[in-house]
């Protein structure tokens, strides 16, 4: 992610909730294995791929409806690119690698 699209997701989070893994986006690989965590646990709760992309739409249209005018094409493009790296990173499950070997 760029600064300025951290900088974006960061200032329009604000307006709609605070979130840790938001706060740690310019540092994310501090909280990479708490998010790797999360992903296991949803997988656990029967969550797929296939689902991230449901709640990325979700999130999309919600931030939208909340953000209203503020929520401009770069910002959308800013949450995306987060959004895309937090759902990849509960996604990658290095454990399940290193049993597959």
């Amino acid at each position: 992610m760029t600064p300025r699209q951290i900088a974006l997701v960061q200032e329009s989070w604000s307006l709609a909730l605070p979130g840790v893994a938001i706060g740690a986006l310019a540092r994310l690989d501090s909280i990479v294995p708490a998010v790797q965590a999360l992903g296991r646990r949803h997988a656990g709760y029967g969550v797929h791929k296939r689902h991230y992309a449901v709640v990325e739409e979700a999130l999309m249209w919600t931030l939208g409806q909340g953000l209203g005018e503020k929520f401009t094409p770069e910002v959308e493009h800013a949450w995306r690119t987060a959004y895309g790296a937090l759902a990849s990173t509960m996604q990658h499950n290095p454990e399940e690698q290193t049993h597959a070997s």
